[in-house]
């Protein structure tokens, strides 16, 4: 599971570095709150990879079925 932090838009670049060094580090998802717009999300590319892979491999009932009984 991931945790997050919510920052704002300015908070975001004023410690711009020390969030990507979280982001790598910690594996942690920074949700940028914008306001009266959609908020958008940072995320390592190793977690997007995951994540990416993840969704793909169960999109198929039969193959998540097979997966979900395999940990089992």
């Amino acid at each position: 599971m991931f945790s997050y932090e919510i920052t704002s838009p300015t908070e975001a670049k004023n410690s711009f570095f020390e969030l990507l060094y979280k982001l790598a580090k910690n594996h942690q998802v920074f949700l940028i709150n914008r306001q009266e717009r959609e908020n958008v999300a940072l995320i390592a590319e190793s977690n997007l990879v995951n994540l990416v892979e993840t969704v793909y491999l169960l999109r198929s009932p039969a193959n998540a079925s097979r997966l979900f009984a395999a940990l089992e």
